[in-house]
């Protein structure tokens, strides 16, 4: 089904709408194709879309679009609009396997046959859909849903309502027939500009995804930021995964992140690449707050080192998190060949964090950083470990670590 070409009752095409009404349904769609399109928040978009239809003399009293979306956590977004309140937008949890809300809905029904469902609520039992019974509590006797599909073929829709006692007449259907492919025209763009956003964020992080979205796509383009790098890497990983299944080996890993990303964002971090087992995040530093960030990222350090305790005991294989501390600079970059690009982290300052991050296998400890690093972290009293050769990088590296007792530091391994 394309958006051009969404369905319509039969009914709704035997007579032409007043002049006046068609006139004012008219520019609803102007608005649509026009500000609509260009909105980029769905309260606002719901907000102008119901304004507009009541405009033509529509009786909408409430109204609903879902949307799909392609997201790590949500199969999608709901915009929610009722007369005389603000509209708001609720996320759609994703889970895995069949989701009762949604087979319960009006909105399967409509997707599964491709036609509207509508329902007068006055004759409909209050187990036909999960929404009858609040619809009738709500005192609204008249309900569409309408669907449409995105180019992709992800399945979206919009959902109106009315408290008139004669519901919807065969005019208002017709407005509603001839708003609805500009709405589901708009919604797209909206539903494809926030999907753009999310994978953009979800595979690149946060600040490289900025970085793309205003331009950065050019290869050798280099961006470079001051901050704290942390590196984690899982010790002993390719023994513990040696005879694992590609399955199990995905749920060792996903336990693994569980502990290093949620502690590097709860402070302010981002989780720059995946690197097999090894994580690379950062914590920018302002102009005069490099203290703050090494301080964000030593407790993040710590954070991770007792999610690791708790999460790598829970299941078999259990494991152990080794994590380094850099400070020093970040440069984004873009590398590759014609139109295969990847935007990666790069330079000395990268380097260096990783290299540090395997010594701490050969030190037996479970966090270590560098003298630029520790030199920063004021509340915590560091000690001198010695100098190490890092493979790659010139000469011997100071390597210290936090000189105080088992809590809050975290002992050798």
């Amino acid at each position: 089904m394309n958006v051009v070409d969404l369905p319509t009752p039969e009914f709704t095409k035997t007579k032409p709408l007043p002049q006046e009404r068609w006139l004012k349904t008219k520019a609803a769609i102007g608005w649509l194709l026009g500000d609509g399109r260009r909105a980029t928040n769905g309260a606002d978009f719901i907000e102008g879309l119901c304004a507009h239809a009541r405009a033509t003399g529509l009786p909408v009293e409430r109204a609903a679009i879902a949307i799909r979306l392609l997201h790590s956590e949500y199969a999608g977004l709901g915009f929610h609009w009722q007369l005389g309140q603000q509209a708001t937008v609720n996320p759609y949890a994703y889970t895995p396997g069949p989701s009762p809300a949604y087979d319960n809905s009006p909105y399967k029904a409509a997707h599964d046959t491709g036609e509207w469902v509508m329902l007068w609520l006055a004759d409909t039992p209050d187990d036909a859909y999960g929404i009858v019974p609040e619809l009738k509590a709500g005192g609204y006797t008249h309900y569409i849903c309408i669907p449409f599909s995105s180019r992709f073929g992800l399945s979206n829709g919009l959902t109106l309502a009315t408290r008139d006692p004669g519901g919807f007449s065969d005019d208002d259907l017709m407005v509603i027939a001839m708003l609805a492919p500009a709405v589901a025209a708009a919604a797209e763009i909206l539903s494809l500009d926030r999907m753009l956003d999310d994978l953009l964020r979800i595979y690149l992080g946060d600040e490289p995804h900025r970085r793309v979205l205003e331009g950065n796509v050019h290869r050798g383009e280099v961006t470079r930021v001051r901050a704290a790098i942390l590196f984690a890497d899982m010790r002993h990983f390719t023994t513990l995964s040696l005879d694992m299944s590609a399955e199990a080996v995905t749920g060792l890993l996903n336990r693994y992140y569980d502990c290093v990303v949620p502690a590097v964002e709860e402070r302010g971090g981002e989780i720059l690449k995946f690197i097999g087992d090894g994580v690379l995040a950062m914590f920018p530093a302002e102009e005069g707050a490099s203290d703050d960030a090494c301080q964000a990222a030593y407790a993040a350090a710590k954070d991770v080192q007792k999610r690791a305790a708790r999460i790598g005991g829970e299941a078999e294989p259990g494991f152990s998190v080794g994590v380094a501390l850099h400070f020093g600079r970040v440069a984004y970059g873009n590398v590759g060949s014609g139109h295969r690009l990847d935007f990666t982290m790069i330079g000395r300052d990268v380097n260096a964090a990783s290299r540090i991050a395997s010594l701490c296998g050969e030190l037996q400890r479970k966090i270590l950083m560098s003298k630029d690093f520790a030199g920063r972290l004021k509340d915590d009293p560091t000690r001198y470990l010695g100098a190490y050769p890092l493979r790659g990088i010139p000469g011997l590296q100071e390597i210290h670590e936090v000189a105080c007792g088992p809590d809050p530091c975290v002992p050798p391994a």
